[in-house]
């Protein structure tokens, strides 16, 4: 063998020594790895070795609307039952024990990773600051002159976690409450429950587009309403409320005189689903537009139907004054709707009124077809409700038996009217159509025959003269139109006038009653009132058997109008006919005005 070729041998040799060495170190390291037990990290559960002596309630007794430095040893403690990790509330988190709840303000982000819902957090008062924000009590520190957010640097000197957060926790747990009781402050910053309510405004985003915020208003089934506060940082803002009716969970809190709730997440939304509603009509105007209502205008007036609002409030308005007062038919008409799909039917509204004016008239047609002329359908004027006596005093009509109308294409409506001469202010608000068997309804008159000769004709009321050339007629003065009759021309003349109104079926309703209203000046005599149900129509009243009415009032003179009062002709039955008669003589010939005939029944 050559020596060069020992020499390779050679270091062959000890390249594959160090190989094995290499390979027995790589393979026993291996081995202890597998075989090695890792330590487990340590579980840092925090712990407090003091104890609260104080309840969250006790501690905003102390509160009495002034801003409260704490200057004594008190501790409170409580579980986490919101914090900021939806956006919804901003640095904050809200504690509630047993006694009640409060937020806690400070001034760090993503709380939410350290108060976890369910942590029990203990706080060292004394230094801190208790006020409130538009009547929500809070605990925080001072920020120009009003409770503020804790600095951050101060946060660990006075709030404590105690153990690990218990997510089943029974404050956890939302409190049942009906809206009723929402309004109880002792509830305020506590978790709690509604059940069976409704959004007035389903199906829209929770925060409307350009709003920093937004208040959707929830209903239980009597119309008490709540708000949910939205702001536009949470992460549903762009959700949308749902349909029908289920079950909203939130902190509830109070702006000013507002009662708001605020949602969590959208998992605080539960159990909705399509089911019936308990109403058939609702509107509130909250959006700033007349809804689903329709308002017509039957006189060429720029004045119509709109939106009001004075301070919070939003309604439907009408005016006949614009710098000076205009002649005005209004219509504000609501959607179709079916009555024969429920019973126990009843309707509700507010009204407020300033200024002389005519009254504002509920109607109900089940032939009207939607925006078209209302002359176009029979329309039936209800009354024996409530409505505003002016002073801008809102009062409630109260509930209004509706049940007795069917149809499946029924419309209500409000009719304002007014003249040259006098125009009121209407407001209408909270008009509420529902099913509540439990309610006790008053039966609303309904309007079985109506003139007010507006339309500068007697309409379908008949003019007969038996005595006289003097005949009754349209006339008008100031803008107001009525029936109008004199026997005085120059010189007094004999006459016996009649105005007699079209048949009456007096057989549709009960409880029928007869008004009207008169202005007289001028000596002589009264007119009269009667009633027949022999007349045949037309001809001459004397050929049929009249009853006179009594029981009424009339006007004394000076052109002074005056109501007649409710007058009994509810013992009549069949076709009837209502008539005025009117007398004079040579020696004395008044001049009557009669106007504003209603015949109504239950």
């Amino acid at each position: 063998m050559k020596p060069t070729s020992k020499l390779l041998a050679s270091v062959i040799k000890i390249n594959i020594a160090w190989i094995l060495i290499l390979l027995t170190t790589i393979t026993a390291v291996f081995t202890g790895c597998v075989k090695r037990d890792f330590d487990i990290p340590p579980v840092n559960i925090p712990y407090v070795d003091f104890s609260a002596n104080t309840t969250i309630m006790d501690l905003k007794k102390m509160y009495k609307g002034v801003l409260l430095p704490i200057t004594s040893d008190i501790i409170i403690k409580g579980i986490v039952v919101a914090n900021d990790e939806s956006g919804n509330f901003y640095k904050t988190i809200v504690l509630q024990d047993e006694s009640g709840g409060i937020e806690l303000k400070m001034d760090a982000s993503y709380l939410y990773n350290t108060y976890k819902l369910g942590q029990e957090v203990y706080i060292k008062c004394n230094g801190l600051y208790l006020g409130d924000y538009n009547k929500l009590i809070q605990i925080g520190y001072i920020y120009e002159n009003s409770v503020g957010r804790i600095p951050e640097p101060m946060i660990e000197k006075h709030v404590y976690l105690n153990g690990l957060p218990n997510a089943k926790h029974p404050l956890l747990n939302p409190t049942p409450l009906t809206i009723l009781l929402a309004y109880d402050s002792t509830r305020y910053s506590t978790l709690v429950r509604f059940d069976n309510v409704y959004f007035s405004e389903p199906n829209e985003y929770l925060v409307k587009v350009g709003e920093d915020a937004y208040n959707h208003i929830i209903y239980d089934e009597n119309l008490r309403e709540l708000f949910l506060r939205t702001s536009k940082y949470s992460d549903f803002a762009m959700s949308k409320t749902p349909a029908g009716r289920g079950a909203v969970i939130g902190i509830l809190s109070v702006y000013q005189s507002d009662v708001q709730l605020y949602l969590r997440d959208l998992n605080d939304m539960q159990g909705f689903a399509n089911q019936a509603l308990p109403y058939i009509i609702l509107e509130r105007f909250n959006d700033k537009t007349l809804g689903n209502m329709v308002a017509i205008s039957k006189k060429d007036s720029a004045l119509v139907w709109n939106i009001g609002d004075y301070g919070d409030e939003l309604y439907a308005q009408m005016s006949g004054y614009n710098g000076s007062t205009f002649e005005n038919e209004d219509w504000l008409i609501s959607p179709s709707f079916n009555l024969d799909l429920q019973s126990n039917e009843v309707l509700s509204f507010k009204t407020a009124r300033n200024y002389d004016g005519d009254d504002l008239k509920l109607m109900i047609s089940m032939d009207y077809v939607g925006f078209e002329d209302p002359d176009s359908a029979t329309w039936y004027e209800l009354s024996g409700f409530i409505l505003s006596q002016g002073d801008w005093e809102w009062l409630t009509s109260g509930d209004i038996d509706m049940s007795g109308f069917s149809g499946t294409n029924v419309h209500i409506a409000f009719k304002y009217t007014c003249n040259s001469s006098d125009a009121a202010t209407w407001e209408l608000d909270d008009i509420f159509l529902r099913n509540d068997p439990t309610a006790s309804p008053i039966t609303p008159y309904v309007a079985m025959l109506t003139q007010n000769f507006n339309n500068s004709t007697l309409g379908n009321w008949t003019a007969y003269s038996v005595t006289g050339t003097q005949v009754w007629a349209a006339s008008s003065y100031s803008g107001d139109m009525f029936a109008k009759i004199s026997g005085y021309e120059g010189s007094n003349y004999t006459n016996e006038d009649w105005l007699i109104s079209p048949a009456i079926n007096m057989d549709m309703f009960s409880d029928e009653k007869l008004e009207f209203r008169t202005a007289k000046n001028y000596s002589g005599n009264n007119i009269e009132v009667y009633i027949s149900t022999n007349y045949s129509g037309s001809g001459s009243p004397t050929l049929a058997s009249w009853t006179a009415l009594s029981g009424y009032s009339l006007s004394g003179g000076s052109w002074a109008w005056v109501n007649s009062g409710a007058i009994d002709i509810s013992s009549y039955t069949g076709t009837a006919y209502v008539a005025f008669k009117y007398t004079s003589t040579t020696s004395a010939a008044s001049t009557w005005e009669l106007d504003d005939i209603i015949i109504k029944g239950k």
